[in-house]
């Protein structure tokens, strides 16, 4: 400071004539007289109290400077932590907010989730419920068990266990006369729509034989036609795979349309397999597919059987 730089300066000014005295003391020679000698003693004694009073200023000088500096540093280290706890509660504060915020958020998501997951039981059980008609309604318009009893010259057995609610088989037999119309066929997938579809391919084929629709080309293009414009209207797009035989009692089975294999298991044990791949095409695709249908026939005769299938046969997976 300041009084630590003037205490200094007159510690200097003090000890120059000092040291000028003392010189020739120190680089004394042989011929020093006794005079100077004195003159040099007498000026260190005035001069060793003075410089001595000035150098104890200065140590209590730096002393309180040292002291002010270091309580300085102290107010400037306390100021610091302030500061620093400062910063933290800020920073807590501002935490605590987005907790809160947070928690917030998270009761509201929660209310939300809560409302859907209501949305959603009351949609899964109406959803049940209109799957629970339609799978009704599948098994009510399935051949009974007495109906296929009358079928004169066939013993037929049919069975379908739908792998979920509702699934997109389809089989019939219906009689028309002296003949016997069996349908068989598999919309793609499962659910409403497939289901809803089975129906109206059931509808379709019995209303044709009301009419009396016996060309196997002309029968399958009027169903493909009213499917694929019914899955138009609903913006669907399923198919069907489809094969309907005719049996008549002279024991011929005429086949036409697209489906799964026949399998002919004749009475000495002969299996035939018949392949429909050539005998038609999906219904529902295209509007028009009278070009892809024809016809075969085979001979049956007494103790013959006749296996029809879907793919819930070939496609069957075990569960262990």
């Amino acid at each position: 400071g300041e009084m630590a730089r003037s205490l200094v300066d007159r510690a200097i000014v003090i000890w120059q004539p000092y040291a000028q005295q003392l010189y020739p003391l120190l680089t004394a020679t042989p011929t020093l007289g006794s005079t100077q000698l004195n003159t040099a003693v007498t000026h260190a004694l005035d001069r060793n109290l003075q410089l001595l009073e000035v150098m104890n200023q200065l140590t209590s000088e730096l002393q309180h400077q040292a002291d002010r500096e270091a309580t300085l540093l102290q107010l400037c280290q306390t100021i610091g932590m302030l500061l620093a706890l400062t910063n933290f509660g800020v920073l807590l504060s501002h935490s605590l907010r987005k907790l809160k915020a947070g928690d917030t958020e998270l009761v509201r998501a929660h209310a939300q989730i809560q409302a859907l997951n209501q949305q959603l039981a009351a949609e899964n059980l109406r959803l049940g419920a209109e799957l629970d008609v339609t799978r009704r309604l599948q098994q009510m318009l399935l051949p009974r068990e007495d109906e296929l009893l009358q079928v004169v010259g066939l013993d037929i057995a049919g069975f379908m266990e739908p792998a979920t609610e509702v699934g997109g088989d389809y089989y019939d037999v219906l009689t028309c006369g002296e003949s016997v119309k069996i349908g068989i066929g598999d919309v793609v997938g499962h659910g409403l729509e497939s289901g809803v579809l089975t129906l109206m391919v059931q509808t379709a084929v019995r209303t044709l034989l009301e009419n009396h629709e016996t060309d196997p080309r002309q029968f399958m293009a009027a169903v493909n036609r009213t499917i694929h414009n019914n899955l138009q209207r609903m913006n669907c797009d399923r198919n069907v795979t489809l094969c309907l035989l005719d049996y008549h009692r002279n024991g011929k089975l005429s086949i036409s349309g697209q489906h799964e294999e026949l399998i002919v298991v004749r009475s000495d044990g002969k299996i035939e397999r018949i392949d429909t791949i050539d005998l038609g095409f999906p219904v529902g695709i295209v509007a028009d597919i009278a070009e892809f249908v024809s016809q075969i026939e085979i001979q049956l005769y007494p103790d013959d059987v006749v296996v029809l299938y879907t793919d819930g046969i070939t496609e069957a997976e075990s569960d262990c």
